[in-house]
């Protein structure tokens, strides 16, 4: 615990310097970077989440601003073995999801593994809640409810999504992930459509 707090008051230029350090010490500190690199990003993320516990608040950072620091969070690793274990530890941290919205009608068709999404719309914003049996398929649709969730149906819609292609994600998944990332940007632009059509 005294680690994690002492990391919590870090800087990032400060955690760079600590973290060269320990490369020069050879091979047997990789494996203690990566661990430091997750727990600090990690922290990070718990500070910035919202919506997650489907608490509605007011959207303090714009879709591209959330984006932006995505694609700042995925550039912290140097190979994507890192990357894509803090894709799956993103997925480990998406909130429980409720037995009774694993059904049928939530699933997200054209995903190669199951993928449930929820959406409820209250003070105008749309609040994303989502599960999946696979553990790469839970982290990016982690990274999705994370850029969509708590913002009205208008920017959801005309929202460009570019943090995808910026962070490599899409060249580094199999043609039907990458059709499953597809239609989970679809599901969740439909609900918007949907939602504002009620209004």
């Amino acid at each position: 615990m005294e680690l994690l707090s002492e990391l919590d008051s870090i800087v990032p230029n400060q955690l760079w310097i600590i973290l060269t350090f320990l490369e020069l010490l050879g091979p047997l500190s990789l494996f203690i970077i990566q661990k430091v690199k997750l727990i600090y990003l990690l922290m990070q993320l718990k500070r910035h989440q919202k919506c997650w516990d489907n608490c509605l608040i007011l959207t303090v950072q714009s879709i591209q601003q959330i984006q932006d620091q995505i694609i700042d969070e995925f550039n912290f690793f140097q190979d994507w073995s890192e990357k894509y274990q803090y894709l799956i530890d993103l997925g480990k941290n998406l909130p429980e999801f409720n037995d009774s919205n694993r059904i049928d009608s939530n699933l997200i068709k054209g995903c190669q593994s199951k993928v449930w999404l929820n959406s409820s719309f209250d003070y105008n914003l749309v609040v994303f809640e989502a599960d999946s049996d696979a553990i790469i398929s839970k982290g990016i649709i982690s990274l999705l409810i994370r850029v969509f969730s708590g913002h009205t149906p208008e920017e959801i819609i005309s929202a460009n999504i570019d943090f995808i292609d910026k962070i490599g994600l899409n060249s580094h998944l199999s043609q039907t992930r990458a059709n499953g990332l597809l239609s989970m940007i679809k599901q969740i632009k439909i609900y918007a459509l949907a939602y504002q059509a009620k209004k």
